[in-house]
């Protein structure tokens, strides 16, 4: 789906002066044209494969896999979006004083000790257990984990070739920083 931009009627009043000398046919094109011009007056480039989504802009994440993270600098080895959600976890325990306290401070499914079954795996190193989330859940809980206890996060993944993925075999990068 297109984003709709909303702008003034004397911005596309000028939009459509611009487009007789550019000879773009639609308001889009002429923004295309003017965008991709500026681009270039300013030594920028579009990295056509990569789709970048700022804090709070998450794009669709089912059918992805994980391609590189990087949690406060140190780089995850193997990543999946659960294991980026247990470092976070853990960058977060180095805060809280208690398993306890870490477990209430979840807002996904996990309890203090030891639980193995439904989907829970124990995190021995953090003293609780925690259900394994979808892309799109583990996401969510990073990305507010990560702005409340002031973790910096960058996820670089990519979405399968699948029909369902919102981008098949594109990558995108996402980012946290506190």
């Amino acid at each position: 789906m297109m984003p709709v931009v909303r702008i003034s009627d004397a911005a596309l009043a000028d939009l459509k002066l611009i487009s007789k000398w550019l000879e773009t046919d639609t308001p889009s094109k002429t923004v295309e044209k003017v965008v991709s011009k500026m681009m270039v007056d300013l030594g920028l480039e579009r990295d056509e494969g990569e789709i970048l989504r700022e804090e709070g802009g998450v794009p669709g994440l089912s059918f992805t896999k994980v391609t590189k993270a990087t949690i406060d600098g140190t780089e995850l080895k193997n990543p999946k979006w659960n294991s980026v959600l247990i470092a976070v976890i853990e960058q977060v325990r180095k805060k809280i004083p208690s398993s306890e306290a870490l477990s209430s401070h979840l807002q996904i499914n996990g309890n203090e000790g030891r639980l193995e079954d439904h989907g829970y795996k124990f995190y021995p190193q953090l003293g609780i257990s925690v259900q394994g989330q979808s892309a799109p859940d583990a996401w969510r809980e990073v990305q507010r984990l990560a702005k409340k206890h002031s973790v910096s996060v960058r996820v670089g993944f990519q979405w399968r070739d699948n029909p369902k993925a919102e981008h098949p075999g594109q990558n995108g990068t996402l980012n946290v920083d506190p």
